[in-house]
């Protein structure tokens, strides 16, 4: 039926998250926390990110959103 599996729809709506969360501006208290997760980026919701990254081999993205 041409449906993709439960952990692929899931990673996708974490990879549209992130792209949401880059996107904020820099003065949002919402954007502030995801730099700070971003940055200490230990068993977090971005380092699950960042595994998504490089699963696909897109792994500088994640390095640098930062600087967007």
């Amino acid at each position: 039926m041409g449906w993709v599996d439960s952990q692929t729809r899931h990673f996708i709506e974490m990879l549209r998250l992130w792209n949401r969360f880059i996107k904020l501006d820099n003065n949002r208290i919402t954007k502030k926390i995801f730099l700070w997760n971003k940055r200490n980026c230990t068993q977090n919701w971005s380092s699950e990110v960042k595994q998504i990254f490089d699963q696909i081999d897109m792994s500088e993205y994640f390095h640098t959103s930062m600087e967007i």
